[in-house]
């Protein structure tokens, strides 16, 4: 019996993971639930098998007919969570009981990456990126825990956080004893960057830039790795890219420090 197509979708946060979500969830027989709330202490195991439990439920009641929730407004997926943070309860519709069944988190998911590999080996792990300029810059305008790159209070892959590796611990420890909240800022993005660049092998990366400027290529290269048909509910139409300007001093800690690791990512230009 084949497994049901199944994503989890995460990355740099402010790196377009909601948008991501609203797009495949304008796809017919495809169900993103964007930060489900009981994900967070389902990831505080050795092994996540409860996450690998949660998709089972929600599949068993999405099947049944019941309703779940999802940050939704008129429809589809918030976009941007910022504005709007708030869940919707909800009939989600389908056509075929092998529906694609996804859900999001940034920080948790990307913490966890190896683990949730091992309990989800057939499942499709995506992760977005940004150029560090404009992800830095629109985590100044987000979350206090974004804007002050306060290691400390992330609810799954905190500073002292007993299932992270060595690695992940050495450098989030560098980066909770570090005073410039703009060089916070620089090794919180590099030290995400560089995870993601560790875990490459079991995760398909999309950078921000080409999902909003070519939407139907990039979703096309997602559900073609799950067997899943393009079929619009909603129309898709390219966007356009949205930088923030930085100060100077800024732009320059942020190359000096995300450079390197930008560059492995596809971002040449600061």
């Amino acid at each position: 019996m084949n497994t049901p197509p199944e994503i989890l979708i995460t990355g740099i946060p402010r790196s377009g993971t909601s948008y991501l979500c609203r797009l495949l969830h304008s796809i017919k027989n495809c169900i993103i639930i964007n930060e489900p709330k009981q994900m967070f202490k389902r990831l505080n195991q050795e092994l996540p098998w409860e996450v690998v439990h949660l998709y089972q439920q929600l599949r068993i009641d999405i099947l049944a007919g019941k309703a779940i929730e999802n940050k939704l407004k008129d429809g589809q997926v918030i976009e941007n969570t910022v504005i709007i943070d708030k869940y919707t309860t909800y009939q989600p519709t389908f056509s075929r009981p092998d529906f694609l069944l996804g859900t999001k988190n940034t920080l948790g998911y990307m913490a966890r990456l190896p683990q949730l590999r091992k309990v989800f080996p057939q499942a499709t792990i995506i992760a977005n990126i940004r150029h560090p300029l404009d992800t830095i810059a629109s985590w100044k305008l987000s979350f206090p825990h974004l804007k002050t790159a306060d290691v400390t209070n992330f609810v799954v892959g905190y500073v002292d956080d007993p299932l992270l590796t060595i690695w992940q611990q050495e450098r989030l420890q560098v980066i909770a004893k570090t005073t410039d909240i703009r060089l916070k800022r620089a090794l919180l993005w590099k030290y995400l960057a560089d995870w993601l660049l560790k875990n490459q092998q079991c995760i398909t990366i999309i950078r921000y830039e080409e999902l909003v400027t070519n939407p139907i290529e990039m979703i096309t290269t997602i559900l073609n790795q799950v067997s899943t048909p393009l079929e619009l509910i909603h129309p898709i139409k390219p966007s356009q890219i949205k930088h923030h300007s930085l100060a100077d001093n800024e732009t320059k800690i942020i190359q000096e420090i995300c450079g390197k690791s930008a560059a492995q990512l596809g971002y040449f230009e600061f």
